[in-house]
């Protein structure tokens, strides 16, 4: 592979780095804050905010984990094999650590708001006006989890197999057909892939994060470990032997 070899990874830029230590910082402190001022001011036998306490210490712990895990990446992850769509693949996925912490979230915010909502439902109508909302926040939350466990929402990927560009994304999956690609576009964060697209993502009200427009392909590089001009020249090399007449 003349452009890009499997070696060549990109490393965790060290301003991006700082800033992302400092939310999980901030979450960290926030969350063990909340945690201790519920768990010393407010009675044990309000369970709904000993539950808050408990996510709130939940919530720290991931951000800890988080952090620890942001120091002991060096490098993202660089080009390799997979099977996607049950065929061959080869391409580059994004590293999955914010994502997974993300997803350990809304399993929290699950738990939690089954616990609250039970309360409410336990006490009657009188409380509706509070186990309602939670019991539709809970809902939610569970749906976006359970589109992760059905493959609707994925950790950013761009993959190549002998028929589609495929990307992955929190928006679910995208495709465009190798012979219909019409531009490869690197910015500064990523690249664009112009071309007739199928997507199969996530329901309305589940797509956080769709910014790409019909007839593209929005792919965020910034957790990969090859750059959007690196991925673009990769993948322009690609589909240029797909037009190269073959003897």
């Amino acid at each position: 592979m003349s452009v890009m070899g499997d070696a060549e990874t990109t490393s965790y830029d060290r301003r991006a780095r700082r800033a992302d230590l400092g939310a999980d910082l901030a979450t960290l402190v926030f969350g063990l804050a909340g945690a201790a001022v519920i768990l010393t001011q407010v009675p044990a036998d309000v369970v709904a905010m000993q539950a808050l306490a408990v996510y709130a210490l939940f919530a720290a712990l991931g951000a800890g984990v988080l952090a620890v895990a942001r120091l002991r990446t060096r490098t993202f992850p660089g080009l390799r094999e997979a099977t996607v769509d049950g065929r061959p693949a080869r391409g580059v996925r994004a590293w999955s650590g914010p994502f997974v912490h993300s997803v350990s979230l809304d399993v929290g915010l699950v738990a939690l708001g089954a616990v609250v909502s039970s309360i409410g439902v336990a006490s009657g109508s009188a409380w509706a006006a509070l186990w309602v909302p939670a019991l539709v926040a809970t809902a939610w939350f569970a749906v976006r989890v359970v589109l992760v466990l059905v493959g609707r929402r994925r950790v950013d990927a761009l993959w190549l197999t002998d028929q589609h560009v495929v990307h992955d994304s929190a928006a679910g999956r995208a495709r465009i057909p190798r012979t219909d690609v019409e531009s490869v576009r690197p910015w500064s964060g990523g690249l664009f892939v112009d071309g007739p697209t199928g997507r199969s993502g996530p329901p309305l009200g589940f797509r956080a994060g769709a910014r790409a427009r019909p007839g593209e392909l929005r792919v965020d590089t910034s957790l990969m470990g090859v750059g959007p001009h690196d991925l673009a020249a990769w993948l322009r090399e690609q589909l240029d032997d797909d037009a190269r007449p073959r003897r």
